[in-house]
Parts: structure tokens; C-alpha cells; sequence
């Protein structure tokens, strides 16, 4: 539940990629682009079952 709620945190912070932060940006040459889940050593299943349990704790 912590890596879910640590990594949404980093994503509207900016600090990691979210979806869409990997379309080509126009007029952006050499943009500074956020980590993604990979660059971090995360796998995006993990991350993903890790919401699927905090969401489901959070309905109770």
C-alpha cells in the first residue's frame, strides 16, 4: 500500500512518469522527462497490485 501511495504522490509531484509523459513533446528538444517505474527498479504490475490492495482496504 505504501509504494502505491509513495509513487501517486511522486506522479502529481512530477518527480516520476505518468501516462502520456512519454508522447513526444512538440518543440521540446532534449526535454527533462521524469523517471519511469523501470528507471526506478519498479515493476508497474507491482505498483499496480499494490493499488488494486490499498483500494480495497480504503472500500472496507
Amino acid at each position: 500500500m505504501r509504494l502505491a501511495e509513495e509513487y501517486d504522490d511522486a506522479q502529481e509531484q512530477g518527480e516520476v512518469a505518468k501516462l502520456g509523459d512519454n508522447l513526444p513533446s512538440v518543440g521540446a528538444v532534449n526535454a527533462n522527462k521524469p523517471a519511469t517505474a523501470a528507471d526506478l527498479g519498479l515493476r508497474r504490475d507491482k505498483i499496480h497490485e499494490a493499488r488494486k490492495l490499498r483500494d480495497a482496504l480504503w472500500v472496507r
